[in-house]
């Protein structure tokens, strides 16, 4: 069912200041900077071997990442994973009585994403990316 670690997503107030951690202290190259509407999010990725460090800045006061920041300050926000045919692992997740938070939206990557609610996930906030199945 989980494929892999996707990424692991970081709430942080700027992304400017908070990449020079990732680029300068760290030596990782930025894989750019993409605007995700659905998630009303900036996300800026640094790769580390298969996995992905994502930067998530609000892009106003109503996104997920700015009241998370609000409550908790700047961490970690949720951790991803990769699976294939994402209705196919949600029919079986609501069976099994996890809560799925609404309904798939594209996220970053114009991949497919849905979040498991962390009531349902021992306090952990967990993102399902659909990995592309065509190629």
């Amino acid at each position: 069912m989980l494929k892999k670690i996707d990424h692991i997503g970081v709430a942080v107030y700027s992304l400017k200041r908070a990449s020079g951690l990732y680029e300068n202290a760290f030596g990782l190259a930025s894989e750019g900077i993409e605007d995700v509407p659905a998630q009303q999010v900036r996300v800026q990725k640094f790769a580390i071997g298969q996995t992905r460090i994502e930067l998530l800045e609000p892009k106003n006061e109503d996104s997920p990442i700015s009241k998370f920041l609000q409550k908790r300050g700047e961490g970690i926000h949720h951790l991803a994973y990769s699976v294939e045919h994402l209705e196919d692992v949600l029919a079986v997740l609501e069976k099994k009585g996890l809560e799925i938070i609404g309904e798939p939206v594209t996220g970053s990557d114009g991949k497919r994403i849905v979040f498991i609610h962390p009531k349902s996930a021992n306090g952990v906030l967990i993102e399902l990316v659909e990995e592309d199945t065509k190629s």
